[in-house]
């Protein structure tokens, strides 16, 4: 009896329990939209906070049909209380960047966002009752790959944060890009549907207990380029206060492409579809392709590529011109042309890049015997035409080749595996040539225009994972110890189950928390000085205006944020911007430095 009387206890307690956790809702409170009720779900942050995650909310009709190569259009309504709390729809792709011959994935009827909040009583005291500053992140992808889902933008690290994170899918590729240079295809279609993202936040995010009047909008690769571009657009005009670009800008070579590219580009693609030639009239053309599968059209997209991945971007950026059919273009002239005059929002800005932004093309070129031979075999043209984009200016063109070739392999006209300089220098003459190049160049106009508050980074830290391994293809490995590559900053901001495990070795955890730190106190205060007691603690001063507009070296504050697993962590302000590396590029003919 004694036995069983504790084990009626223990059972007691055991129910009692059990009932406890149950009446804990998994639900949200319903949430009203201007457009409907939405109901989420509540999840746990990465330090045990509940937030409430609103996931799958459309912002745009389905973009099908006649709306396919058009601008998008605002949402149905709806009744009934809409489950967000479903994984949110990929937008049809093809994702060059992490496989060879890459399957088709998502749908055209893409375009939702998604919604994460701290709940009131975990907030501190400061924002228990008051609106919370707003994080929009545009995800990475070369604007034809990717999407916003938790399995690439987990919220769980910002969430430990008294922000609201709201991330959404725009169209990519063909679908956001294509343009006729004409009213039946302006293009930007992508751009477009940022905006019409952005209104819906300004519309409706103080239901959900943002403040519409502290938005930053943020994002990495194209998704910075992206943040760069509403700088200059006056379609993003009052939709954002602050911006932060990790690794793009608008001047990159692939974020922009002129118009005689472009109406090439049109044409193959018309082309390659059987939808006409070069005679033919652009209504015809795109009434054609609105009529095919759009598994179809993205099976063409092979034919754009060499080595699988080259171009990586096919479609991008265009010029518009303003009609009634097109009132509002998102760009009217050349991204380069807005820097150059000064028309640009001058709103605190966070941008920088990771020292081996290169290793996004690199790792993948390397451990393929085929594509590093063809390489080879033609190694200057190759190297310059195909895989830096170069457009030379007045220059002989083996002139500028032989430049590039001494000072990034040393004379050396071939990638040898073995030689761990002429690894290096083929990550760094397309790291400079892609990301870094760019940046120094945009920044001089903008500091030109007195743009400040301007914080730039560069990002070192090497930690337990990378990106150089999801961007390698392949296991194929070569005895070369890889840097910091492209997109490894987001694993800090970001939790990725698609591609990583959480973060786990203590000087990783570290790292996240400074970068989730200076990020969000950027997003609350406009500072991303990391603060003790009310006492700083890092050394991040913003750029100084008072330049001379041909350099800026000489006055230069950033931060350089490095490190690794093994030695510890070292965030601290420094002078020197890939100095020497940025000289080389001011010094050689090329068309963007005139």
């Amino acid at each position: 009896m004694h036995n069983d009387g504790k084990t009626v206890v223990f059972g007691f307690v055991m129910i009692s329990l059990c009932i406890c956790v149950s009446s804990i809702s998994l639900k949200t409170p319903i949430v009203k939209t201007v457009y409907g009720p939405v109901q989420g779900q509540r999840e746990l942050s990465r330090y045990g906070r509940y937030y409430q995650s609103f996931t799958g909310i459309p912002f745009a009709k389905p973009p099908v049909g006649p709306l396919r190569f058009a601008a998008p259009e605002e949402p149905d309504s709806w009744t009934l209380p809409l489950q967000a709390t479903n994984v949110t729809p990929v937008c049809i792709q093809r994702d060059y960047l992490v496989t060879y011959n890459p399957p088709t994935e998502g749908t055209e009827d893409c375009l939702y966002l998604n919604v994460y909040t701290p709940e009131v009583e975990y907030r501190h005291n400061k924002f228990e009752n008051k609106l919370l500053p707003v994080l929009v992140f545009i995800h990475w992808g070369g604007y034809f790959a990717g999407n916003s889902g938790k399995e690439y933008l987990g919220p769980d690290y910002l969430m430990d944060k008294d922000i609201i994170v709201v991330t959404f899918n725009y169209r990519l590729g063909v679908f956001g890009f294509l343009t006729t240079l004409d009213d039946e295809a302006p293009g930007n279609y992508g751009f477009k549907d940022q905006v019409l993202a952005l209104k819906w936040v300004q519309r409706n995010i103080e239901y959900f207990g943002g403040d519409k009047n502290k938005v930053t909008i943020a994002g990495q690769s194209a998704g910075a380029a992206s943040v760069h571009f509403h700088l200059l657009s006056s379609e993003s005009e009052g939709l954002f206060h602050q911006a932060i670009s990790q690794s793009g800008n608008v001047l990159g070579p692939w974020a922009f492409f002129n118009e005689t590219y472009q109406k090439q580009i049109t044409f193959y693609q018309a082309l390659f579809t059987n939808c006409g030639n070069e005679t033919t009239e652009t209504k015809q053309i795109i009434e054609c392709l609105r009529g095919l599968p759009a598994e179809e059209i993205l099976k063409t997209q092979d034919y754009f590529k060499r080595f699988f991945s080259d171009p990586l971007v096919v479609y991008t950026s265009t010029v518009e011109k303003k009609s009634v059919r097109n009132p509002n273009p998102f760009l009217i002239q050349p991204p380069g042309e807005y820097l150059k005059k000064g028309m640009f929002r001058k709103v605190p800005w966070i941008t920088g890049v990771v020292k081996d932004e290169g290793i996004l093309k690199v790792s993948n070129l390397l451990r393929n015997d085929n594509i590093r031979n063809a390489l080879n075999n033609k190694f200057v043209e190759e190297i310059s035409n195909t895989l830096l984009a170069l457009t030379v200016s007045t220059t002989d063109s083996t002139t500028l080749y032989s430049n590039i070739s001494n000072f990034y392999f040393g004379g050396q006209n071939k990638i040898d595996i073995n030689n761990p300089n002429s690894i290096q220098g083929l990550i760094d003459v397309y790291s400079d040539r892609s990301f870094i190049y760019p940046l120094y160049q945009s920044l001089l106009l903008h500091l030109y225009h007195k743009h400040n508050p301007i914080y730039l980074y560069s990002f070192e830290y090497k930690g337990e994972y990378t990106y150089g391994d999801v961007f390698s293809f392949t296991t194929n490995d070569i005895s070369f110890s890889w840097g910091t590559s492209h997109c490894d900053d987001l694993l800090y901001l970001f939790y990725t189950p698609k591609y990583f495990n959480k973060l786990e070795a203590d000087r990783d955890i570290c790292m996240s928390k400074y970068i989730v730190e200076m990020w969000t106190n950027f997003v609350i205060y406009g500072n991303p000085n990391l603060l003790d007691d009310e006492t700083q603690k890092t050394s991040w001063k913003p750029l100084d205006t008072a330049i001379n507009k041909d350099n800026i070296q000489g006055l230069i504050h950033l931060l350089n944020i490095t490190g690794n697993i093994k030695d510890g962590i070292d965030i601290k302000g420094s002078k020197s911007f890939y100095k020497d590396r940025i000289n080389f590029w001011k010094s050689v003919d090329i068309l963007e430095n005139h």
